[in-house]
């Protein structure tokens, strides 16, 4: 599978918390920030409806600040 960068975009209404996704074909990866921690989890689309895997909680002391 080639590798191609994530275009994130905001969930609308997520505010005082962020919420983001980023889609990929079949699937979408969804990140929150939420006052008791920072959980990520991805959907895939298929013919027999939708399944998530939730990928736990994640750490934010190591991100990087993007600024455009």
């Amino acid at each position: 599978m080639p590798k191609k960068p994530l275009a994130w975009k905001a969930e609308p209404g997520t505010a005082p918390d962020s919420a983001f996704n980023a889609e990929l074909d079949d699937i979408t990866y969804h990140v929150e920030t939420r006052t008791y921690g920072y959980p990520a989890y991805v959907e895939v689309r298929g013919p027999r409806g939708l399944k998530r895997l939730n990928l736990g909680f994640y750490d934010m002391s190591k991100a990087e600040k993007i600024i455009r």
